[in-house]
Order: C-alpha cells, then structure tokens, then sequence
C-alpha cells in the first residue's frame, strides 16, 4: 500500500477551542439580530456561514445562512458580498459531494471576483473547482486550474499560495503517473516552504517526494526524504505528519521484502493515529498491516487487521452514518453538539480524501483475504489428515 500525497485546498478546518468556536458563534449571532439590512449584515452572515463550513462542518446550514447573505447582497448590488456568498455555497457542496452543484456555485463566485478584479478570490475560485476535479479524478481539468491558480499567486506575490499550487500540481502529475513532472511540483513547493519556515508543511512535502521515490523504486532516495519528514514532524510533535511518515517507511520496508520492519512501522503509524483520530490513514494502515502479516504467514493476524481495515474504511465511505450524526446532534445538549459536531467533522473532511482510494483496496484485499483464508482451510486440513 502507497500513501497517497496530501491535497492541499482553499477548504481548510480550523483547530480554534469549543469554547471559542460557540463564543463567536453566539456572538455573530448577536449582531446579526440588531443589523440592519445593509452590508454589515451580509458580511456577518458570510463570516457565520464560514464557521458553520470550516468549524461546525454543518454544510446544510452553512448553506442556508450563505443564501440569505446571497439574497440581501444581491437587493444592495453588494457584488463582493455575492461573491463570498456564491463561494461559500460553492465549498460546502463539496463536502456534501453534490459536485454538479459545487461547479455551478464555484463558477458563479469566480466570474463575480473577476468583475472585481480580486485576485486572491479568483484564486480561491480556481483552487475549490480544481478540488472538485480532483474528487471526480479528473485530474487534466484540475491540473489547469491549478495552473491558474499559481499564475494568480504569482501576480500577487502570495508565496503560499504558491507553494501549495505547486504541491496540489505535484499531486495531479502524481495520479497522472508523470513522476518527473510531480517530483518538479512538491520540490518546488518544498524550496518555498523552507524559505517560509513552514515545517508542517515541510514535513508533509518531504512525504510526498518520498512517495514518488517509493513508487519509482528510488529505495535510497526515498529513505532520505521520509527519514526529513519524520524528524521534522516530530519535532512538532506533528502527529498526523508522524503517522504518514511510518506507513511511508513500512512501503519502503515492505517493497524491499523487510516484511518484519515494515510491520514495526504500520503499528507505530496506527499508534500514532489512533491518538489523534485520523480515520483515513488509519485505514491505510491497517491495509498495510494485512499485507504486512500475510507475506509472513501471519494469517490470523492479517484476518483481524482486514476486519479493521475494513471498519475503518466502511466508517468514512458510508455517507449515512454521517447523515445519522448529523440527525443526533441537532437533538443534543449544547456540549454534546460540541463534542458530536466535531466527530462529524473529522469524518465529513477525510471522506473526499479517501472515497476515491477505497474500492481498490478493497479489491486487492479481498484477494490476499481470499488466500489467507484458503492457507488457513489447507492448514485445518493439513492438520485433520495427520490425526
């Protein structure tokens, strides 16, 4: 199993306090009821829809208050505060995986932040209709948007932006199988990144050139760059960056046939990520696990970690159960919706990263499963014959 590099979007959560969160909140609240039908209104409309998007991850509600800021703006020609609320629309249609929608909306916010000339919301316009892009593998379509969106970038100086311009170009090249061309991306993302001081980022960069070395078969190169990551990130104590490191190390092993080694590294990544919930990569790792166990003959083992591999995974691809949480936290006290709003969150996030990886890896896995289960039946077999 290969890690798959890290998408870099506009859409981003926030880690700010419970208590913070439902302060503003309650706060936007406020001023929302003593405005005035005017633009102040609409931009505390926008900033509340932001926190039910980014923070809350209730995307339906994130939604309802954006038409309402989209409906005022648009009586007081309040053309950016159209835009924000189109784009707003837009990226919570992501996360509900309405794509159709989300293009629509998307578009609608780009063309009304090209009449305004703002150039770091084209570029955000470009960036969320590149990620719906890449959610529907379309990879040659994302890839010019991402082009657009480092030409924007450029113009205006904004190095991050760049930088993860680069990496998110880096990842289309990626899926695309051009490794030289993805290799130019994260690298050159990782050169801004270290002007920057940014080392998370750095850490996650360094992975995903590793990764690209992994699948090119570049063992030594490979081992050089996830080796960076992983002493980056735990300098930081950057548990996420950590746990990718480990799989990326047990690949490395485990392409090498140190099937032992790389063992020690899978349970060292679902360690680390079991602290911090990391739904998506723990599924990875458990996969990794599977195969890990049955290229030693541990079939018992790798029959318990495909049942959890296979928990892990139904868990982030069955869009239902997010729908019933969603259900149970409207029916919660106020601290309790804090607690299940932000379980629904990490979910709702890590679902468009790892939609897309599940069917495979199902596949593959319920082949090696296949003979895990034939090898046991020969050994029972083997065993009652002796008898």
């Amino acid at each position: 199993m290969t890690l798959k590099t890290t998408l870099f979007l506009v859409l981003l959560f926030s880690f700010s306090t419970c208590f913070a969160k439902q302060s503003k909140i309650d706060s936007l609240y406020s001023l929302i009821k003593n405005d005035k039908d005017d633009t102040n209104k609409v931009n505390h409309l926008s900033v509340l829809g932001k926190e039910y998007l980014t923070v809350i991850g209730d995307f339906d509600k994130c939604i309802s208050l954006s038409n309402e800021a989209l409906k005022l703006a648009t009586q007081l020609n309040f053309k950016k505060g159209i835009a924000k609320a189109y784009s707003k629309i837009g990226s919570a249609y992501i996360y509900k995986g309405n794509y159709k929608e989300s293009l629509k909306y998307n578009n609608l916010a780009l063309q009304k932040y090209q009449e305004l000339n703002d150039k770091k919301g084209i570029s955000n316009s470009y960036s969320n209709i590149a990620s719906v892009y890449v959610a529907q593998k379309k990879f040659n379509e994302a890839l010019k948007m991402f082009l657009n969106v480092l030409k924007v970038s450029r113009e205006i100086n904004h190095k991050e932006g760049m930088a993860k311009a680069y990496n998110n170009i880096g990842i289309c090249y990626d899926e695309k199988g051009d490794y030289d061309q993805a290799l130019l991306g994260y690298n050159n993302a990782l050169k801004i990144e270290e002007e920057l001081g940014n080392e998370t980022d750095i850490g996650y960069y360094h992975n995903n050139i590793g990764g690209i070395y992994i699948r090119q078969a570049n063992y030594s190169a490979a081992l050089i760059s996830v080796t960076k990551a992983l002493k980056m990130s735990t300098a930081i104590n950057n548990k996420h960056v950590m746990g990718q490191a480990n799989i990326q190390l047990g690949d490395l092993n485990y392409k090498q046939k140190k099937y032992k080694e790389a063992q020690n590294y899978f349970t060292a990544a679902v360690t680390l990520l079991k602290s911090i919930n990391s739904i998506d990569l723990l599924a990875g790792a458990y996969g990794s696990l599977v195969e890990a166990d049955s290229a030693m003959g541990n079939y018992k083992e790798a029959f318990a970690n495909y049942k959890l591999y296979r928990l892990y995974s139904d868990t982030l691809a069955n869009q239902d159960n997010i729908i019933k949480e969603k259900e149970i936290l409207l029916n919660q006290s106020e601290a309790e919706k804090n607690k299940l709003a932000l379980k629904l969150k990490d979910i709702k996030k890590q679902i468009i990263a790892v939609e897309q990886k599940t069917v495979s890896k199902i596949n593959k896995l319920s082949a090696l499963l296949f003979v895990v289960v034939c090898a046991l039946a020969f050994m029972l077999y083997d065993k009652y014959k002796r008898n």
